[in-house]
């Protein structure tokens, strides 16, 4: 056999070799002719064609699966590990142009990490046909059950509401964390299905200990037996947490569940399908103003950050950062750098203390609740108004409490899982800010316009609709305007103009939402610590810090006020006053009346106060006296000021012979102009005008 093979291959060589040589000096030579052309002759993998198919769909899975561990080990981790090396090393707040660049590029991320995961790419779409056919034979009753209760019992929508709870937590963290997501969505979903939701819990199984030491060893991270509790104290649905010691540090160890970011990428991606099918094939009006793709992509952007623990070790450093000046009272747990932190093992301080519920339950003393209210308010109001990083879940399972050791009647408390976190970025802190203002100053017309205008879905609301909103907006203001402050619940007002904005098809912006519901809950939670809490009175320093936040310009220069002191007498009787109270205090409230003048100062004790009241009667210092305040129900100006800027003003009226007070507008701000008019020595008259600059203070704030 293989001499015949031989001499076949050098018969055709030779063959080929005298055809190049002689076919253009001898074309019509017979031996020639007789030889087969090289273009005749099949290539050998044509005529071997079964066996190479064979080969080829054999050998290239076989390879993937053997090599393709070391190519990835070799190209794409490199890449992460200095991923991860920059993350230590800037601990600056994640930019919001890069939250918006994740939010917009979700389907990328989807893929890679699917196709770029441990197993094999090619059985990505089989493991995804069968999870759907999974959720499939969950959700198939449940879907058939609300067709049922909507068409023929709507008295059973409560128990489809549970029904459709249970499911979600049959089908594992996505859903749950799905389902969570959805509970703070007041704006989108129904009141009774925010409350069942709000009681999902993940109840995820815990992994092995074996599973544990496993992950460490891949992260290069060794740890004796001794050193660590292998009983986890608590398991999520994304991670589970020891109690551990190094050294003399108690720590808590933080483990990701192994594999549980793949399992969510699988249900992100089918949902992601799903919601676009949705959205192409159904064009009912609900569908259109509830944009769940939007609202599918912000909640993959959510669940694409709490998977990857490296994301709430950077949170954890910033927040600990923010609140470095407060860390007698207000905690994060410290992460200790010069332990590894990777994607899937966290470490840091270990915090004693009860979870929120139970402290209020055991807690009786009124004033630590009261102290504890006001300071997990000012935390949050800290967040919102000065950092502008936030805390995106709270929640009381969330919250920590415990007393001062050396102070057993000071509450500490302690902020965790911080995974989560929202900022807002110029065009929503000028939208939120806006529409702050508007209800602060009770302008419901304004209030109305700003959620219309700005709504994301603004082209798509019909005239009708408008109306609508801005007449219940209206009655809303209205109610509000007669509640006493004491009793004012800022939470309620913004649950219900979330509530406004879902009956006329109003879309919120997801950021506005976050910040609305995080208000809720903490006002609720104050409350709940002290029935007489009073949140606009807690978050009046932080309001009086932007001056945006407590001047309204479109409604400020709707008042009017005009004074006018004729006779010189009075006139240094008030430069007297304004003398005296510049030494007692640089700033402080201006409050005009229809028939007195008052000039307040406060106290630098938390909450507010009075130190120093002063009534002045117009009829017996001014000449001329005009008011007209914010609205005939409160006709007041309440002006905040700064007397020193007041007293300078004032120097050139000590031998004026008349002095001009109006409320006006520079600038397209507000101010108060001082005019004084002076006989010079060469009996010639001058006139003196100087605009102080000052806060207009919104009712809500009086």
């Amino acid at each position: 056999m293989f001499p015949r093979i031989t001499s076949h291959l050098v018969r055709y060589s030779s063959a080929y070799i005298r055809h190049s040589r002689l076919v253009l000096r001898s074309p019509s030579r017979r031996y020639l002719s007789e030889l087969p052309r090289r273009g005749q002759i099949r290539p050998w993998y044509r005529r071997f064609w079964p066996l190479t198919i064979t080969v080829v769909s054999a050998g290239i899975p076989i390879g993937y699966v053997i090599y393709g561990k070391y190519l990835r080990d070799l190209f794409p981790l490199i890449q992460a590990d200095r991923k991860e090396e920059n993350i230590d090393e800037n601990t600056e707040s994640v930019p919001q142009s890069e939250l918006d660049k994740l939010l917009s590029q979700t389907q990328h991320l989807l893929n890679s990490e699917l196709y770029t995961n441990r197993s094999s790419a090619f059985l990505v779409p089989i493991r995804l046909f069968f999870r759907t056919l999974k959720l499939i034979v969950i959700f198939t009753p449940v879907l058939i059950f609300y067709f049922y209760q909507d068409t023929f019992a709507p008295h059973l929508y409560e128990k489809w509401c549970y029904t459709l709870r249970r499911s979600f937590e049959l089908c594992g963290p996505c859903f749950i964390k799905l389902g969570q997501w959805m509970a703070t969505r007041p704006d989108l979903f129904s009141t009774e299905f925010c409350s069942v939701f709000n009681e999902l819990h993940s109840n995820a199984p815990t992994h092995s200990e074996s599973q544990t030491r496993r992950l460490l060893e891949e992260n290069h991270i060794y740890i004796k037996s001794s050193n660590f509790l292998t009983k986890p104290l608590a398991s999520g649905a994304i991670a589970q947490v020891y109690r551990c010691k190094v050294g003399d540090l108690n720590l808590i160890m933080k483990v990701r569940h192994p594999d549980v970011q793949y399992t969510i990428y699988y249900d992100l991606k089918i949902l992601n399908i799903f919601t676009r099918l949705l959205t192409k094939f159904v064009s009912k009006e609900t569908f259109q103003w509830l944009n769940i793709e939007d609202n599918i992509q912000a909640f993959t952007k959510n669940m694409l950050l709490q998977t990857n623990l490296m994301i709430e070790t950077k949170n954890l450093q910033i927040f600990e950062r923010n609140f470095q000046k407060y860390q007698s009272s207000i905690k994060f747990p410290h992460v200790y750098l010069s332990l590894p932190t990777t994607q899937d093992i966290l470490f840091q301080s270990y915090e004693s203390g009860q979870l929120l519920n139970d402290f209020m339950e055991s807690c009786t003393d009124p004033e630590i609740r009261k102290k504890l209210a006001y300071l997990g308010v000012n935390a949050y109001l800290k967040m919102l108004f000065v950092d502008n990083f936030i805390h995106a879940d709270l929640h009381p399972g969330n919250i920590l409490v415990r007393l001062d050791e050396k102070n057993p009647r000071e509450p500490i408390i302690i902020f965790l899982d911080v995974g989560l976190t929202s900022s807002l970025n110029r065009r929503d802190k000028r939208n939120f800010y806006d529409l702050f203002r508007a209800i602060a100053n009770y302008d419901s017309t304004e209030a109305a316009t700003l959620l219309i205008e700005r709504a994301p879905n603004a082209e798509e609301i019909d005239e009708q609709s408008k109306i609508g909103f801005r007449k219940e907006m209206a009655v809303l203001i209205e109610k509000v305007l007669h509640t006493p402050l004491k009793h004012l619940e800022v939470g309620l007002i913004l649950r219900s103009v979330l509530d406004l904005g879902k009956k006329y098809h109003i879309k919120m912006e997801s950021n506005f939402t976050t910040l609305a519901l995080g208000t809720i809950i903490i006002e609720g939670i104050g409350r709940q610590l002290d029935p007489e809490f009073d949140f606009v009175n807690a978050a009046r320093p932080f309001l009086q810090k932007d001056f945006r936040l407590i001047t309204n310009t479109s409604v400020s220069f709707k008042m009017k006020f005009r004074a006018k002191l004729h006779n010189s007498t009075t006139i240094n009787k008030f430069t007297k006053i304004i003398t005296g109270v510049s030494k007692m205090a640089k700033s402080g409230v201006l409050r005009l009346t229809a028939d007195k003048l008052y000039l307040i100062l406060g106290d630098k004790s938390f909450g507010g106060g009075v130190s120093l009241w002063i009534e002045l009667d117009p009829i017996r210092f001014f000449d001329d006296y005009i008011m007209d305040g914010l609205s005939p129900l409160a006709n007041e100006i309440y002006i905040e000021i700064m007397f020193e800027e007041l007293l300078r003003a004032l120097k050139p009226a000590q031998q004026a012979r008349l002095l001009k007070l109006r409320l006006i507008k520079k600038h397209n701000n507000p101010c108060l102009s001082i005019d004084t008019e002076v006989i010079s020595s060469a009996m010639t008259e001058r006139q003196f005008t100087c605009d102080i600059p000052i806060h207009l203070l919104a009712h809500k704030h009086w």
